[in-house]
């Protein structure tokens, strides 16, 4: 795979709208939904992350914005996680992922079944 084996398949829709769909963001976020997220966590991510990923592609601001607050933590934090230490890690991530993951749990929880766009059901 690509990246020292982050390699992967399926839209990540804000990391690849803040980052590009082929960066080594991109493939991490990869990683690290196919081995760390639940059932009801990818549910809630893939139902409530698209409309935010529209908005991030329309409005660089929101864009940016979106990526200081909530992705560049989560992806040092993933990063971390896996070893990979990309960037330094700050004080605050763990608490952003925690919280971020808390959050598309509970959201996904009551959420039916969703097909991914590989053909997944969720």
């Amino acid at each position: 795979g690509i990246f020292g084996g982050l390699s992967g398949s399926g839209v990540c829709p804000i990391h690849s709208a803040a980052y590009g769909p082929d960066s080594m963001e991109v493939a991490i976020a990869r990683r690290w939904r196919d081995t760390q997220l639940t059932r009801a966590q990818l549910r809630g991510y893939y139902v409530h992350m698209a409309p935010i990923a529209a908005h991030m592609d329309a409005d660089p601001a929101y864009r940016m914005h979106i990526r200081q607050v909530l992705i560049d933590p989560l992806m040092r934090y993933a990063a971390h996680q896996f070893g990979l230490y990309y960037h330094p890690l700050q004080e605050h991530d763990a608490h952003v992922a925690t919280a971020f993951l808390h959050r598309i749990a509970v959201l996904g929880k009551d959420l039916g079944p969703i097909q991914r766009s590989n053909g997944e059901i969720l």
